[in-house]
Formats: structure tokens, sequence, C-alpha cells
């Protein structure tokens, strides 16, 4: 990932919506429910890490366009089943093609602060399994060897308490092979939709500002080190699951944990 691939992510045509008062005079109790049941109860397990494997399948970060028809595709083969009407049928499209909007914009204000990062002389550390078993979006490394665990989320409170939520998930990596998520001493960066204090709007993409980001990495009370941290436990605890099925778990990247440098 670079800048030349960032630019070539630009799209006039990105947008992401909210749902207007007059939309939500259309909502019924049965679309409530399901909308619900999609978002935050159904289990989706192709939507996690389609962006990583789109990345690897094109060999380039995938655009905004090609990414939102995979995830509406996926996402409506499941929601199709449910037992909707034809204007709840259409509400729900509309709530999906956004949340893949949203997404994909997610996705990139993450790209947008690891370059930023190796721009101010931090080491990154960037692996699916970070994400899938960790909960964690970046691990940054200073020039001391001191690690950041950082997690990136939309300025709301609906998304920062989904930050919360994550750390009580056990995350079972294959067979009885679990990981114990631990978010203590982590740093949680939240963006806004528009221009703010907290970051710019880069082709439609937040961009955290470098005041703010520092200031943030500042208050961080403890850091582990290159020498003692939870990437090795999460390295030893992959290498056990490949013991025990085979090299396929990790078969695009491995699991040692390498560090990025600009």
């Amino acid at each position: 990932m670079n800048k030349k691939q960032l630019s070539n992510l630009i799209d006039p045509n990105i947008q992401t919506y909210e749902f207007t008062d007059m939309d939500r005079e259309k909502f019924t109790v049965n679309f409530k429910c399901y909308r619900n049941l999609y978002e935050n109860v159904e289990k989706i397990y192709e939507l996690a890490p389609l962006y990583d494997h789109m990345k690897r399948e094109l060999k380039r970060l995938p655009k905004w366009r090609e990414y939102c028809k995979r995830y509406c595709k996926i996402s409506w083969d499941k929601c199709k089943e449910y037992p909707l009407d034809e204007q709840e049928q259409l509400l729900m499209k509309q709530a999906i093609a956004w949340r893949a909007s949203r997404s994909w914009i997610a996705m990139n204000v993450e790209n947008f602060l690891m370059l930023q990062l190796m721009e101010w002389g931090y080491d990154i550390v960037e692996h699916l399994y970070i994400d899938i078993a960790m909960g964690v979006d970046i691990v940054a490394i200073d020039n001391e060897g001191r690690l950041t665990y950082i997690h990136v989320t939309k300025n709301t409170e609906y998304a920062l308490s989904k930050v919360e939520k994550k750390e009580k998930y056990n995350n079972h990596l294959g067979g009885r092979v679990r990981f114990q998520r631990d978010f203590t001493n982590h740093l949680v960066l939240a963006y806004d939709p528009k221009e703010s204090k907290r970051n710019r709007i880069i082709h439609g993409i937040p961009a955290f500002r470098k005041e703010y980001v520092i200031n943030q990495m500042g208050m961080v009370k403890e850091h582990e080190t290159i020498e003692d941290n939870r990437l090795s436990e999460l390295a030893w605890a992959c290498r056990k699951v490949v013991a025990r099925q085979g090299t396929g778990f990790t078969s695009h990247e491995g699991v040692e944990f390498k560090p990025k440098r600009k």
C-alpha cells in the first residue's frame, strides 16, 4: 500500500448516506427487526475479511464501486431469506448499500492512517489475524520499540460502544485454540464524517490530523515492547492451529508479524 495506490481509489461518486426522516416514516416493526438482525446479530463470515481477500485477489486496493458490489451481493444473498414485503426489501437493500459504502470508507481511513504513521517515523504491523483474532486494526511501533495497538472507528456513540463490545469476543482460531482479547492500554482513534479538529476529508475519505493522532498516542499509559508483546502470543496460537489443521490457515502471509517500514 502506497500513495499511488490510494490515489487510484479516487472516485467522484463515492457516497455514504443515512436514512432521512421521510425514510424512517416507512420503517415497519418487521423491517426494524430484520435490519437489526442483519446488522447486529447475523454472522455473515465473508464480510469481515472481504476487503483483504479482494486486495489479494486483485493485487491492489479494491475500489469503492467493486467492493460495494461484492459486499451487497454477499449481504443480499442472506437477507433475501427474510420475510419482507416489497417496500421492506427496498429499504433493506438501501441499508445494505449504505453499510457497504461506510465499510469501504472505514477501511481506507485505516489505509490513510497507516501511510501517515509511516511518514511520521512509525513501523506498522498489519495482518489479517491481528484484526480477526486480536480485534485490532493497526499496530504501530515507535523508534524506541514500543507498540501501540490502535482501533479506528467513527466518532459516534454507537460505533464507540461496538469497540468496547469487541473486547468481549473470544476467538476460536481453529479447533480448540482460542485467543483471549484484552484492550487494556489500547488506543481508539475516532473520525468524524465531516471536516473537524480530528480529521480532514480527502476525496471523500476522512484523514486524521497529525496533532490529534500524536496527542492521543501520548495518552497511552503503558506500552508493550518488541521483546515482550501479545503478537508473539498470537503467532504461537496461529502456529498451533497450523500444526493441527495444515498450512491453509496461513497460506497468504504466514504467522510472523513483521513490521512494514516507509
